[in-house]
């Protein structure tokens, strides 16, 4: 027991369309779950290796939500690109097509 990994998991909501507003927002949120989730392990004597932020993605209207890597070095027009991406490739993989005129 003693030597296994601590880990801390922050979880929080933002229903938004993706986009640069949104995530802003989502950038702003999980800096403060990133340091809430840090005191926690320091309050344990624990350092923090690394951490790992994700949002999930869904189309506008459906319920099934793929969780991608949230871009925190990147431009926001270059983050939201690559949110994007990766969200689309994950559920063509899924579920075998897109829907592209859907909202995010």
């Amino acid at each position: 027991m003693g030597l296994a990994d601590q880990n801390v998991i922050r979880d929080a909501a933002i229903e938004r369309e993706l986009g640069e507003p949104g995530l802003h927002e989502a950038r702003m949120l999980s800096v403060r779950l990133q340091a809430d989730a840090a005191a926690e392990l320091e309050a344990q004597g624990v350092s923090v290796q690394r951490t790992v932020a994700c949002v999930r993605i869904r189309y506008h209207g459906t319920d099934t939500a793929l969780s991608v890597d949230l871009p925190l070095r990147s431009s926001l027009p270059e983050a939201v690109a690559s949110i994007r991406k990766d969200f689309e490739h994950g559920y063509r993989r899924r579920f075998a097509f897109l829907m592209p005129s859907n909202h995010w």
